[in-house]
């Protein structure tokens, strides 16, 4: 197996998390208030459907911190939304 093959398996296990993220803000949703629905819409799930394509595109370790960044960025929203 060479590194972008790696890098690769990588990447689609992180899009694996953010997806079960998604799923989970999703349901948080269902409960929470306009503002959080709204910067999911307008920010947070368009950034995910951006980052799937980038990934079909590109393998490179720019989008590797890209990805990791938003699941991050996925966590804490979540994190947010249950401590609410």
């Amino acid at each position: 197996m060479n590194k972008q093959d790696g890098l690769r398996r990588e990447l689609n296990t992180t899009l694996d998390e953010l997806r079960t993220l998604r799923d989970e803000i999703r349901v948080q949703l269902h409960l929470a208030g306009m503002e959080a629905k709204d910067r999911w819409n307008r920010d947070l799930e368009p950034r995910l459907f951006s980052m799937e394509k980038r990934v079909e595109r590109e393998v490179g370790d720019a989008t590797k911190t890209a990805l990791h960044e938003l699941a991050e960025t996925m966590r804490r929203f979540r994190d947010n939304l249950k401590s609410n």
